[in-house]
């Protein structure tokens, strides 16, 4: 267990970590803790199948798109600013999981 916790630990100063949230859960995720940056909307998502068919999916990797859209649209406004600044934006403006949950 403790290698894990140091390779989170180094991970979390490499990456944006993302946590799952659903409509009726704010700590859906099974991914929580301190390493966690930020948490996004994993549960019923709306999609496509490979057949064109409307699918509900869960799990961190649809709740990725929603974190990599939001980046792109800071991106669009000024292309300028480089990853770390992203990722500063994206924290300071997330909603806080804490007052989701009441």
């Amino acid at each position: 267990m403790m290698r894990v916790n140091n390779l989170l630990k180094f991970l979390a100063r490499q990456l944006l970590l993302l946590g799952a949230t659903s409509m009726m859960n704010p700590l859906f995720s099974q991914i929580f803790g301190p390493c966690v940056h930020l948490y996004a909307p994993a549960q019923d998502v709306n999609t496509f199948s490979n057949t064109g068919a409307s699918v509900s999916v869960s799990g961190t990797s649809y709740g990725a798109a929603y974190v990599g859209g939001a980046a792109a649209l800071i991106l669009g406004v000024n292309p300028s600013l480089a990853p770390d600044e992203v990722q500063e934006m994206l924290l300071t403006s997330a909603s806080s999981v804490v007052k989701l949950a009441r």
